[in-house]
């Protein structure tokens, strides 16, 4: 068990993302589990930065609490033995990220451009369509946002986002910013080397790929290509 004078601090890539009502969840983007915390996990949790030792975090946590049972120091001490084993705490490292209140996924559509003309859908022609997307800085700056308030993970859609020439450095953007990410798409721009691309970051929740039926009397008519001359992109 560790010992009361170590120094233990949350690894610099996980998150600690507060609930309500002094719960919390420990999120390791990395692995994409997620650990719920009462006030109690909460409290010690806030206080592994590294500066506190484990005998400092009981003393403060019996100070803190009411009727806090005889045995704290070695529920305490477990609870903190229990993150070491699963990677969430090391005893070197980073000050712990300080975090704020936000949703856990965003679904984040960075383009309004597509290659297709599904006849279900809504997209083209509604109230939210514009012509031109955000450029990639601005997208970079509000991922980096999102990192800052421990958002858990994004989907990205459209439009058709794998028509965005900077996709991959939107989707490293997310990586280094600590979130996973997953895809809506048509599939029809997939390349071998895209698909190695997303698997190779580690972080990539799953790739959703629309289908209108198992057979292509059902699936075609639904789907067709955008012609030429219409101002949408065409797949290369």
């Amino acid at each position: 068990m560790v010992g009361r004078q170590a120094r233990p601090l949350l690894r610099p890539e996980v998150v600690l993302r507060e609930e309500s009502d002094d719960w919390a969840v420990l999120f390791d983007p990395d692995s994409g589990e997620a650990y719920a915390l009462d006030p109690a996990g909460v409290f010690i949790a806030r206080r592994l930065d590294g500066s506190r030792s484990v005998g400092e975090i009981v003393r403060e946590l019996d100070e803190h609490f009411e009727a806090i049972p005889p045995e704290v120091d070695q529920d305490a001490r477990q609870f903190i033995d229990d993150l070491l084993a699963k990677g969430l705490a090391l005893m070197k490292g980073v000050r712990a990220m300080q975090v704020m209140r936000m949703p856990r996924s965003l679904d984040l559509n960075i383009t309004a451009r597509c290659n297709l003309r599904c006849r279900y859908c809504f997209h083209f022609g509604s109230p939210g369509e514009v012509e031109d997307d955000l450029p990639t800085d601005e997208w970079c700056d509000f991922i980096a946002e999102l990192g800052r308030a421990a958002v858990m993970d994004v989907c990205l859609g459209g439009g058709e986002p794998l028509l965005r020439p900077d996709l991959k450095h939107l989707i490293t953007t997310i990586v280094s910013h600590r979130m996973r990410f997953s895809i809506l798409t048509s599939g029809t721009l997939i390349s071998d080397e895209l698909a190695s691309f997303l698997a190779d970051t580690g972080r990539c929740n799953g790739i959703q790929v629309s289908l209108g039926g198992a057979h292509g009397w059902g699936h075609g008519p639904l789907f067709s290509l955008e012609p030429p001359g219409h101002g949408m992109d065409q797949p290369g």
